[in-house]
C-alpha cells in the first residue's frame, strides 16, 4: 500500500507542478489519517491523526466538490486554510470517491498563487483520481 501512495503522489505533485502534496482518509465524513505525503522529494507516512475543524478540508467533506483555498504547510504537509492568506500559495483540493460514490479520501496539492492549471492537467488529474480511488 505505502509503494501505491508514494507513486500517487509523485504523479499528482508531477501533474500539479508541486512539490508539496498529501493525500488524507476520511471515514464517517471527518477527516481520520494522512495516508501520506510529498514534501520536495521526501515521503512521510506521519503516524498522528489530522483534524479538519476549522480548516477548508471541512468545506470539501460538507460540499464533496473539488476547490482552490489558501494553503500553508503545517508538519510538513500541505493544508487548506478557510481564511485567505498572503503567502502566494494555494491548495488544490480533490476529492477521493469510492465506487459507491462515498468520500474516501482527499488529496491536497500546494500549488503557486496565479498558475492555473491548463484544462487538460485539470483532466488528467481527475483520471488519476479515479485510478487512485480504485486502488
Amino acid at each position: 500500500m505505502e509503494q501505491l501512495i508514494r507513486q500517487a503522489l509523485s504523479t499528482l505533485a508531477d501533474l500539479g507542478y508541486s512539490e508539496q502534496v498529501a493525500i488524507f482518509g476520511v471515514k464517517n465524513n471527518q477527516i481520520n489519517k494522512v495516508l501520506g505525503g510529498l514534501n520536495k522529494g521526501k515521503f512521510l507516512f506521519p503516524e498522528k491523526p489530522i483534524f479538519a475543524k476549522g480548516t477548508a478540508l471541512e468545506k470539501v467533506i460538507a460540499t464533496k466538490q473539488m476547490g482552490t483555498y489558501s494553503g500553508a504547510i503545517i508538519d510538513s504537509l500541505p493544508i487548506p486554510l478557510t481564511e485567505k492568506i498572503q503567502n502566494g500559495q494555494d491548495c488544490l483540493c480533490l476529492p477521493l470517491f469510492n465506487d459507491m460514490k462515498q468520500l474516501i479520501g482527499i488529496a491536497v496539492i500546494m500549488q503557486q498563487k496565479g498558475i492555473p492549471l491548463s484544462d487538460c492537467r485539470i483532466q488528467s488529474m481527475n483520471i488519476i483520481r479515479n485510478l487512485i480511488c480504485a486502488a
